[in-house]
């Protein structure tokens, strides 16, 4: 990863940038999963006011990595909502994002190693993540998750009538 990439929290000010990250990399990720229509379907526009929701919620932090001038990735932190983790325990990655223009040069791993960091910072013993994607999948094997046995049923996409099967990865956090 160059020495141009900086890491701070996202801002509501970051809604429309981070929208449009997320409707790229989403688009690109699901190629081949879902229609072209339904790929279509989702844009920057579509997102913003999802973004300008999340980005207000105080029980959620989200970081963003600039690359130069550009937003080029996002990663949204908080306490996990699963049944059998206890949020004051574990944080989950509720989403982790990133330009596809920026795939597989070391943003993610950075992106990561920052929550890894928040999560040390704010306490939490271990963090959480869900996936259905088998690039993600490998991601986040590379970097120390391990697959806990979890899996759920969830829609590829609102409205897509496609479904997944997702898997939950974990990692122990630890003081660094």
């Amino acid at each position: 990863m160059n020495d141009k990439v900086k890491i701070r929290m996202g801002t509501i000010e970051d809604a429309f940038a981070i929208s449009e990250v997320h409707a790229q990399s989403k688009r690109a990720a699901y190629r081949g999963l879902a229609s072209e229509l339904a790929l279509t379907s989702i844009s920057g526009e579509e997102r913003l006011p999802l973004w300008q929701k999340v980005l207000t919620n105080a029980a959620l932090e989200t970081l963003v990595a600039h690359v130069s001038e550009d937003l080029a990735g996002f990663a949204l932190l908080g306490p996990s909502n699963d049944p059998d983790c206890s949020p004051t325990a574990t944080m989950e990655i509720h989403a982790l994002y990133v330009s596809p223009g920026q795939w597989r040069r070391g943003l993610g791993r950075t992106l990561m190693a920052e929550a890894a960091a928040r999560g040390v910072q704010l306490s939490y013993s271990e963090v959480c993540v869900w996936t259905a994607l088998p690039d993600a999948r490998q991601f986040y094997e590379s970097i120390g998750f391990v697959h806990d046995g979890s899996e759920r049923v969830s829609p590829l996409m609102k409205g897509s009538g496609i479904e997944v099967t997702d898997v939950r990865y974990r990692k122990c956090l630890r003081a660094l």
